[in-house]
């Protein structure tokens, strides 16, 4: 009979050993700091709205309105803070309503940016003209 030799494996040197489990090491140390939450960088709030233009009460004499299908008239604000319509002084008006118009024209807000750089020519598609 013959003899059945096998062959013996020669064992990991010592060395390998130490590179491989440092790599691994490594590797897993790598996967951690990718795998770990980032903090989220901090959002400036915008407004909300914009500020178009701010007056006073007291600066504002008249303002004229133009009625949808209708002809447009004049509120004009007299000395002692009462109102009336330019041409017609003997309408009576709801101050309380006029009041509230005056208070509206104060403060013009827009909620959205219709365009960041504004021609002339495309802020009449928004109904700002020269004259506004």
């Amino acid at each position: 009979m013959n003899t059945v030799s096998r062959k013996r494996k020669k064992p990991f040197p010592r060395k390998l050993k130490i590179v491989l489990i440092l790599v691994s090491v490594l590797v897993l140390i790598g996967i951690w700091q990718l795998s770990r939450p980032q903090p989220l960088p901090e959002v400036e709030p915008r407004p909300d709205r914009i500020v178009l233009s701010s007056f006073n009460l007291e600066d504002i004499e008249k303002i004229t309105l133009y009625p949808t299908g209708g002809e447009p008239f004049t509120l004009l604000r007299n000395a002692d803070n009462s109102y009336a319509i330019a041409g017609d002084e003997g309408f009576r008006l709801n101050t309380a309503r006029v009041e509230e118009i005056f208070d509206m024209a104060t403060l013009i807000r827009a909620d959205y940016l219709a365009q960041e750089n504004t021609d002339m020519e495309h802020l009449s598609e928004f109904g700002i003209t020269n004259d506004s």
